[in-house]
């Protein structure tokens, strides 16, 4: 009898724990995308903006700052051919991204920015597809939330 009873306490904490499952916010994405990618790009949000910066030897060598409304969530991809993540603007034409070059100090605007996923486990890199598909989605679908991890 003690044993059934264990067992029904189980599962109603079970069902419990489910029900109140966390949202993942922002943060919490922004920190999972920065340590899977291990410090080759670091990722902060301000605003409207995401930040990307990347580093070569612990040197910053660019910087891509992107408007998240311009920004498609549902374009978020892994292109192997290119060992990179790309993530497309809305509108093909529309040069949402903007590029700094830190070696030739050239800003230039672009249509896509890649994120090289070299040395990156394939589950690790799908996590990061769809962890920067939700945090492009947070700011561009009302009300949208998400309660289970990336991987």
């Amino acid at each position: 009898m003690k044993l059934i009873n264990f067992i029904f306490y189980v599962l109603i904490f079970m069902q419990i724990a489910s029900v109140t499952a966390q949202e993942i916010t922002n943060e919490q994405t922004i920190k999972y995308i920065n340590e899977k990618l291990n410090k080759s790009c670091v990722l902060e949000a301000k605003s409207n903006q995401l930040i990307f910066q990347f580093y070569k030897n612990g040197e910053i060598y660019r910087q891509d700052k992107a408007n998240v409304h311009g920004l498609d969530f549902e374009k978020v991809t892994y292109k192997p051919d290119e060992n990179a993540i790309i993530i497309y603007c809305v509108e093909p034409d529309d040069e949402c991204i903007m590029r700094w070059v830190y070696k030739n100090n050239i800003k230039k605007p672009f249509t896509r920015l890649n994120i090289l996923v070299e040395n990156i486990d394939e589950k690790s890199i799908n996590g990061i597809v769809k962890a920067l598909s939700h945090l492009i989605k947070t700011y561009n679908v009302p009300d949208y939330k998400l309660y289970e991890f990336f991987e």
